[in-house]
């Protein structure tokens, strides 16, 4: 099992991996019109037009073969000025597509309150299905972590699976607060590990 950083070759099976793992989320399936079309177009969001040019993107391959992997946004990079919003305005409209834009719009706005002032941010991670319980999830998130306790803040994530949260409290996330998403959505669990 080895944990690198991730390179540009590595973005179609990046894609592919979290696409697959975010096919039943709550989260995504809610602020989503077309789940299929919209949910690839939601991890391109995040994976191309975020991370790969502000943040960071770790992968665990086990034998070469992609088995895991963490999207991590250093302090200051997750809030986009108004200007950043405005330009990521048609890539997000195509993630979540009209009838679910103020949804999504008031959801951002519900979850982005009550941050810390400065924190390294999960904002996707993944396994692939068959090899969950075996390590590379773990292995995949160290360096992130890692790295928020060196600089002194905490790790934040954001999860709608509640299946999730005891993978989380085992590596030492506690949960911060919990919020209903609009119009009777799901509710989005934000965890913090200090």
């Amino acid at each position: 099992m080895r944990v690198r950083a991730a390179e540009d070759v590595d973005r179609p099976g990046l894609r592919r991996l979290l696409e697959g793992a975010f096919a039943d989320d709550p989260i995504v399936g809610r602020l989503t019109s077309h789940p299929a079309r919209r949910r690839k177009a939601y991890v391109r969001l995040v994976l191309d037009r975020l991370a790969w040019q502000r943040g960071c993107v770790e992968i665990c391959e086990e034998a070469g073969t992609l088995r895991s992997v963490a999207v991590w946004m250093p302090p200051g990079t997750w809030e986009l000025s108004a200007l950043e919003q405005l330009r990521l305005l048609p890539a997000v409209y195509r993630a979540v597509g009209g009838r679910r834009f103020g949804d999504a719009a008031a959801a951002s706005e519900r979850v982005e309150r009550e941050r810390p002032a400065a924190f390294w941010y999960l904002a996707l991670v993944a396994t692939e299905a068959p090899q969950r319980g075996r390590g590379h999830g773990r292995a995949v998130l160290a360096p992130g972590l890692d790295r928020a306790r060196s600089a002194g803040v905490p790790a934040l994530l954001d999860t709608g699976a509640e299946e999730n949260l005891g993978f989380y409290e085992r590596l030492g996330f506690v949960t911060r607060r919990q919020v209903r998403l609009p119009s009777g959505g799901p509710l989005l669990t934000t965890l913090e590990r200090v």
